[in-house]
């Protein structure tokens, strides 16, 4: 052992183990041994796919942790964007086996079959909807006894709809500007225009964001010397909402020379153009506007904006996005939340019309929030290797040559995955000030443990409630995913409480039809236990699940009880909740009582 090794206790870079390149050797998997030690951490090698290449920790986490008495075993990996060598220097441990290890950690999902029983387990599940996809990882974790932690549920309150502390939205938000402006330098030269954007790659091809930005400056101070063509003047982009995503895409744009201008003066900018009285400065520049619900609608009965009227009745709202925005602007990047209560910013037919009419300025949408058919026409998403098409508003076709004519769309939902080394250490400072308090505690053997730790110092409370699984079953505030499942199956599920199930049938009875983001505002956990504070029952009809995190869900549930007053009380507390989580209000229909006795029977 080289001498450096022996004096800071660390294994040589030669026995790290790595052997070399066979194209058609298959990844190793070890057999699953249970047990684990208190106080050491795995972190497990990333393989969905090529460009995950982030890591729940950077070195500079590990080092801390070790600093702090825990012992931590990396995975070797020649894909991640740290080196295994950078964890060695920072004291890790790199092997192949993490059996030692009483807490894993990853980014994405992990391969039920690798799934080591009895650890902690923290990574992306996608299991807290019933998802399909999900349910054979949650199974096998049920089944390994696995304390399954979702980093999507760990938020500042512990409960399910508070502020997240585990989110990459201003990174999006950096890639998918840094790759629109790849696209637009691309497009224009297609429409027959060379400017300084052609000399921007996309955001995976920079070692760091740093690096990006300043590709991004280098063809800012070009624009600033040479301008860009006059036909493309003014060249106007739209920012939707104010959020973490639209700030980190307006931040790249700000490195461009710019001036921040309002919506409402959009119309006049382009009208200058039209009328020839455009100067030479409006061209060495970009006119950079941040619209806000006040721009996107307007009260149907012709009364001020107020923004929490708007939220809690959107229905009282109609749009003027499409009319008082779209036809100025050169670009749009939408980054805000949506969801089926609002308007949409704009659709195909908008463009359509437009184009028809001759009010044809939009050249490209950057759909951050890559919702399919939401608030902007994404019809398709992306992939990294091939970012762009090309919507052609007339003919609704897709295509991927850029040649073509239409309007160039960028939307890639894995955008955080091409700044791999600054998402890995916002990553992990998140995680850090956490993992003491996972590390040292076993996961449980039987079911329970983490309800009965309600009063513990020892498990803080947005680890606590980010824990969907242990002891094979799942946790009080996620059995809610076994009656999904069930009605996937075809069963008929009732509500948790015992005593309720031993009632006869109800007199009363409504269903309730719920759409939106159930899972996110824990929707679904409240109309259950209003229902069994009300001493009514309830039974999941129907259900949708949203196939992502930006989708809604449909529910559709019959809710019983002994009498209409008590009925009433019940539906009534729930409608009010409704009014106060984004989602559909509910349409409420009264169901004669043999349906009620079919349905219980």
């Amino acid at each position: 052992m080289e001498p450096w090794a022996r004096a800071h206790g660390k294994r040589p870079w030669s026995s790290l183990g790595e052997t070399s390149v066979r194209a058609h050797t298959p990844v190793g998997k070890r057999a699953a041994q249970s047990g684990g030690k208190a106080s050491v951490i795995g972190l497990r090698r990333e393989d969905k796919n090529k460009w995950e290449r982030r890591a729940p920790l950077a070195p500079r986490h590990v080092d801390e942790l070790v600093k702090q008495g825990l012992k931590v075993v990396v995975q070797p990996c020649t894909r991640r964007v740290f080196t295994d060598v950078e964890y060695l220097d920072a004291g890790a441990e790199i092997k192949e086996d993490l059996s030692e290890c009483s807490t894993i950690l990853a980014v994405k999902e992990v391969p039920p079959e690798l799934l080591l029983p009895g650890r902690t387990w923290c990574f992306f599940s996608h299991t807290i909807k019933a998802q399909p996809s999900g349910m054979p990882l949650l199974d096998a974790a049920l089944q390994k006894k696995v304390r399954l932690l979702d980093y999507e549920c760990i938020t500042g309150t512990g409960a399910r709809g508070g502020p997240r502390l585990v989110a990459f939205g201003a990174f999006a938000g950096y890639a998918g500007a840094i790759d629109f402006l790849r696209g637009l330098g691309e497009r224009f030269l297609s429409l027959g225009y060379s400017t300084p954007l052609l000399h921007i790659g996309s955001a995976f091809m920079y070692p760091t964001l740093e690096e990006a930005k300043r590709a991004v400056s280098l063809a800012g101070e070009a624009i600033r010397k040479h301008g860009l063509p006059k036909a493309l003047c003014p060249f106007t982009a739209v920012f939707t909402g104010t959020g973490n995503v639209s700030q980190g895409a307006l931040e790249i744009f700000k490195l461009l020379p710019h001036e921040l201008v309002s919506p409402s003066t959009l119309p006049q900018l382009c009208e200058k153009a039209d009328s020839g009285l455009m100067q030479r400065e409006d061209c060495h520049k970009l006119y950079l506007s941040i619209a806000t619900a006040e721009h996107m609608v307007k009260r149907r009965d012709g009364g001020a904006f107020d923004k929490e009227g708007y939220y809690c009745q959107p229905e009282n709202y109609q749009p003027t996005f499409q009319d008082a925005v779209l036809p100025y602007a050169t670009v749009i990047l939408n980054g805000m939340y949506w969801d089926a209560r609002f308007p949409k910013l704009f659709t195909r037919d908008d463009l359509h019309r437009h184009v028809e009419g001759g009010r044809d300025k939009l050249l490209g949408v950057c759909d951050i929030t890559c919702d399919a058919d939401g608030s902007v026409p994404t019809r398709q998403f992306a992939s990294i290797e091939q970012p762009f098409h090309i919507l052609n508003a007339m003919t609704g076709q897709l295509s991927d040559c850029l040649d073509d004519p239409g309007v160039l769309f960028h939307a890639v939902d894995h955008l955080p995955s091409e700044l791999p080394r600054e998402s890995s250490e916002h990553f992990g400072d998140c995680l850090v000030p956490f993992l003491p308090y996972l590390a040292e505690e076993l996961a449980p053997m039987e079911p329970g443990s983490t309800d009965q730790l309600a009063g513990s110092a020892k498990m803080p409370m947005p680890i606590r409630g980010a824990i969907i699984a242990e002891g094979g079953a799942l946790t009080r505030e996620y059995r809610y995913i076994q009656q999904l499942r069930d009605v996937r199956q075809g069963k008929v599920v009732a509500a948790e409480d015992e005593s309720a199930a031993e009632l006869p049938a109800a007199p009363s009875c409504c269903t309730l039809e719920l759409t939106g983001h159930l899972f996110d505002s824990r929707l679904i956990n409240k109309v259950a236990d209003l229902c069994e504070q009300g001493r009514a029952r309830m039974h999941i009809l129907l259900l949708d699940v949203g196939r992502s995190v930006r989708d809604e869900s449909f529910l559709s549930v019959m809710v019983m009880a002994h009498s209409d007053k008590i009925l009433d009380a019940v539906t009534h507390k729930i409608q009010v909740r409704g009014r106060l989580i984004p989602c559909h209000m509910f349409s409420t229909t009264a169901l004669i009582n043999t349906l009620a006795t079919l349905v219980v029977g």
